[in-house]
C-alpha cells in the first residue's frame, strides 16, 4: 500500500503540472502570475525557484520587476486595510478574540 503523503504529492503534482499548462492563458504569463502569487504567500523558496525558471523562460528583469511591484502592492494594501480595522474594532469594548483570552500567536 502506497504512503498516503507519497500518494497526496503525486495527485498535487499532477494538479500543480496541469494548472501551469498553457490554455487561454500562455506559460509566461503564467509564470509570471506565479511569482506575484509565491510572493504574495511570502513563500522564499518558491520564489527563488520561479525567478530561476523565468529567467530559463526568457523572461526579463524588467518583467519580473514589475511582478515583484505588483505584489507588493496587493501586500501593503492588505496591510493597510488590516490596519484601519484593527483601529476601528479597537474602539469597541468587546472583541471575538478576548473570549479566547487574546492572541494564540502572541
Amino acid at each position: 500500500m502506497a504512503n498516503l503523503i507519497d500518494e497526496s504529492l503525486e495527485k498535487f503534482q499532477g494538479f500543480f503540472k496541469s494548472a501551469h499548462s498553457s490554455g487561454v492563458l500562455d506559460a509566461k504569463t503564467k509564470q509570471l502570475m506565479h511569482i506575484g502569487l509565491v510572493l504574495a504567500m511570502r513563500c522564499e523558496p518558491c520564489a527563488v525557484m520561479s525567478i530561476e525558471k523565468s529567467r530559463r523562460m526568457g523572461i526579463t528583469e524588467e518583467e519580473l520587476d514589475e511582478v515583484i511591484q505588483l505584489a507588493s502592492s496587493v501586500g501593503a494594501g492588505t496591510i493597510l486595510a488590516m490596519g484601519e480595522r484593527a483601529k476601528t474594532a479597537a474602539e469597541g469594548s468587546h472583541h471575538w478574540w478576548e473570549k479566547r483570552h487574546g492572541c494564540e500567536t502572541c
